[in-house]
């Protein structure tokens, strides 16, 4: 991949000259070598893909994996656009040596259309490598552009032209720089970085980690002291109480005062009736009626239960008949 310019190039630039048969001879083998290895390789790839699948590429063929490894599976087969291109581009040097203004208007519309396909494609398997790829279309173009002031038809003075040489110089080195870099940071610097910073982030979470056990057996120790202090003692029942009373005696007791008494029946006249759930309200009938006295019957007479006199009323002690009739009337 590398030497497939170069090599393309020569061997083509090498027909043109015409000056012996041995160059030619190696030119031409050295062209259908390169152009074999890679374009059988190219081949290959785009026929397995397309026959069996594009997932099953990096297991089966490990060997052409530099062709396809940096794209993503569906744009596997976005290196043959570079190839082509590549392929071009020796064939316009070689082609059109005598007209410099064909070759570089050509070159820019290749640099120009790989651009385009950078963009609208995006093959890279990260947004990084897309960048990458469009930093370096665009250095490619602005570099292909510049050539114009080296046109003899343009006849620019020879300081600007020195200008443009340091200034394409530059932009060269700028992208062999990156490419030096990202090289490096593929081959293992991410790999130290990203060891690095996680250790790092280790460290920091075991020391986070220390502060806070410290601070929660801090607040046990104060949670500790203050309950010590606040808290009531384990045995607040005095040592010096009196003698010990059996509970089921108590208990009795307790028993004997819940215990519910019974009410004795009351006569069919009277108006303050107690039973065991409260008192009864007379009617307002009764209540309005005068309050007489209830009466001693013949029997309580025969029996000796006898008032003195004194505590009767006059009249009901002459006539007892009708003391005893008279709440029937009513």
């Amino acid at each position: 991949m590398i030497s497939f310019f170069p090599l393309t190039t020569f061997a083509l630039y090498q027909w043109t000259l015409k000056d012996s048969w041995l160059s030619i001879l190696i030119s031409v083998i050295t062209f259908l070598g390169i152009l074999g290895i890679v374009g059988c390789a190219a081949l290959r790839v785009l026929l397995f893909g397309r026959r069996s699948s594009p997932w099953l590429l990096a297991e089966d063929l490990p060997t052409l994996e530099p062709l396809f490894g940096q794209y993503r599976v569906p744009r596997y087969h976005s290196f043959s656009l570079p190839l082509l291109a590549t392929f071009l581009r020796a064939i316009l040097i070689a082609a059109a040596k005598n007209n410099g203004t064909v070759q570089i208007i050509l070159v820019v519309c290749l640099e120009l259309f790989l651009l385009f396909s950078h963009i609208t494609l995006k093959p890279g398997k990260s947004r990084r490598a897309d960048i990458l790829s469009v930093f370096l279309a665009v250095i490619r173009l602005v570099t292909s552009g510049l050539l114009i002031a080296f046109i003899v038809p343009v006849a620019l003075a020879p300081i600007p032209r020195v200008v443009i040489g340091i200034v394409v110089l530059v932009l060269f080195s700028i992208a062999v720089v990156v490419m030096l870099f990202n090289t490096l940071w593929n081959l293992g610097l991410q790999r130290l970085w990203l060891h690095r910073r996680f250790a790092t982030l280790r460290s920091r979470s075991s020391t986070s980690q220390g502060s806070l056990e410290k601070e929660m057996t801090t607040e046990k120790d104060i949670e500790k002291a203050e309950s010590t202090v606040t808290s009531r003692p384990s045995n607040p029942t005095p040592t010096h109480s009196g003698p010990r009373v059996d509970p089921a005696m108590n208990a009795r007791d307790v028993l004997s005062q819940v215990t519910p008494t019974t009410a004795e029946p009351s006569s069919a006249h009277s108006t303050d009736t107690t039973v065991s759930y409260g008192v009864e309200v007379p009617s307002r009938w009764r209540s309005s009626l005068p309050q007489v006295p209830p009466s001693r019957t013949g029997s309580d007479i025969a029996h000796g239960d006898v008032t003195s006199s004194s505590s009767l009323p006059s009249p009901l002690s002459h006539n007892r008949q009708s003391i005893i009739e008279e709440p029937r009337a009513l």
